[in-house]
């Protein structure tokens, strides 16, 4: 059995995300990054990424501006939105003055990911024992 640790995120190709990822059940969703050639990022949650992407893409065309290249989508989650959120403020200092994106270092992103990840994770895990 590989008991390796499983990546905090899926990283793909925009044109790849309705392949990788579902719809996510009833009070669950996830958080993207979405990634740009300059290095900046949006953090954005959705139930389903392929139809918020493909919607994101859309007016970023109209507006001219040029698509993510790369996007990270988080496991599913409870609370998604609670979670970009908490992710969102850590991230504060990054963020740029006016905009929805942030230009923030991709080791100060992962630890930052890593530490709110952790305590949603623990929370689902509680959440799912109280379940069963």
């Amino acid at each position: 059995m590989d008991n390796s640790p499983k990546p905090l995120l899926t990283i793909c190709s925009p044109e790849e995300v309705d392949i990788l990822v579902a719809e996510a059940p009833l009070d669950y969703g996830y958080l993207l990054i979405l990634e740009y050639e300059n290095g900046d990022k949006i953090l954005a949650s959705s139930k389903s990424p392929s139809k918020y992407l493909s919607t994101h893409m859309v007016r970023e065309r109209i507006h001219g501006i040029s698509n993510p290249i790369r996007v990270g989508i988080s496991p599913q989650l409870w609370r998604y939105e609670a979670v970009k959120r908490n992710l969102q403020k850590q991230l504060a200092d990054y963020r740029k003055p006016g905009e929805a994106r942030f230009s923030v270092p991709n080791d100060v992103l992962e630890q930052a990911i890593e530490s709110v990840f952790s305590l949603a994770m623990q929370h689902r895990r509680r959440r799912e024992g109280d379940a069963t």
